[in-house]
């Protein structure tokens, strides 16, 4: 996979130690063991992303039934609507299908999340305080020291 085909780190990616969006790939330029590495990695996400649409496409219209049932079940909440009407079945299926959508759309950012963790602190050796490791920073200058080899 080339370096331009690779898709970019999210915008927050690391705010304290200065990696900003697609740094990643500059901070390790040269690299060829920690370039192997992200690519793993990326590969892997992009593995689990795959199996995750899947699985929400198959059992989509079921988690929307089950949300619908627990939906109805709940007492009735008061509403300000202009007709003075009750909450119909069709308002509540679509409350289903908006909070089902909501929760698949955390699950893929929880895992974009988790793949932006893993690559800060696998290959970039980024602590969770933000600050990079002392053995990545030794590795960092000595690349620097030696120049990358190509």
């Amino acid at each position: 996979m080339p370096l331009d085909d690779t898709p970019p780190i999210a915008a927050g990616f690391n705010n304290r130690s200065g990696a900003k969006r697609g740094s990643a790939w500059s901070i390790i330029a040269g690299d060829k063991a920690r370039i192997a590495q992200m690519r793993a990695i990326e590969a892997r996400h992009a593995h689990i992303a795959a199996k995750l649409i899947l699985h929400q496409r198959k059992n989509r219209q079921s988690w929307i039934g089950k949300e619908v049932a627990k939906l109805s079940k709940q007492a009735p909440r008061p509403e300000l609507r202009p007709d003075g009407t009750r909450r119909t079945k069709a308002d509540i299926e679509r409350q289903a299908a908006i909070n089902i959508a909501a929760r698949i759309k955390a699950r893929r950012d929880r895992l974009a999340v988790a793949r932006d963790n893993t690559i800060k602190r696998e290959v970039l050796g980024i602590t969770p305080d933000g600050r990079v490791s002392h053995s990545r920073s030794a590795a960092n200058r000595q690349q620097r020291r030696d120049g990358p080899d190509m």
